[in-house]
């Protein structure tokens, strides 16, 4: 499922989608990736899939 993630002007600037059982993904407003969570290994990766943490899902630290 996706959902979309809006700034306080309730403007569109990314999306959050459950992927699969064990990814989520975050995309800013053109669908491009700029994150993942893993949920089975609990890591969140950027776009370049380089770690961002460990433990609960940090994606929104990536949303500008």
């Amino acid at each position: 499922m996706k959902q979309a993630i809006r700034n306080e002007h309730y403007e569109i600037i990314g999306y959050y989608e459950n992927w699969s059982e064990t990814r989520d993904i975050l995309r800013d407003k053109n669908q491009k990736k700029i994150g993942v969570y893993e949920k089975d290994t609990k890591v969140t990766r950027d776009g370049q899939l380089q770690i961002v943490g460990y433990g609960e899902n940090q994606l929104m630290r990536l949303v500008k």
